[in-house]
């Protein structure tokens, strides 16, 4: 029995008998793609490590160093902060305390900028 609606194209036999040969070598080019499995070194692997630990050590110490020389040229200018930033840290420490009048309540703010709750 045939289609009626399916004369576009007519099947030959050879068409036919080697489809499934078609099919077989997909199936073979797709098996010789995959990998069947992952062998991981150990050498390259602690090689790998290595290497981030030196390069780890080598930031560490670049910015120890930078943080050296920061301090050895700006030594003269952090003087004359050290001695504002404590006059400073004083005025912090007193409480701000301020209040507010209505008809009905009187409200009283007090801000505290710098409060350590370790000491209690």
């Amino acid at each position: 029995m045939k289609a009626k609606g399916n004369n576009k194209k007519k099947l030959r036999n050879t068409d036919i008998l080697s489809a499934g040969s078609k099919v077989y070598a997909k199936k073979r080019k797709a098996k010789k793609e995959t990998v069947e499995y992952v062998e991981f070194d150990p050498e390259k692997r602690t090689r790998k490590e290595a290497r981030e630990e030196r390069q780890r050590l080598a930031d560490k110490n670049v910015r120890e160093m930078a943080a050296m020389l920061r301090v050895s040229i700006g030594e003269e200018e952090e003087d004359t902060f050290e001695e504002e930033e404590e006059d400073e840290e004083k005025k912090k420490k007193e409480p701000v305390v301020k209040e507010f009048k209505s008809k009905t309540a009187l409200t009283t703010v007090t801000v505290i900028e710098d409060l350590d709750l370790d000491n209690e």
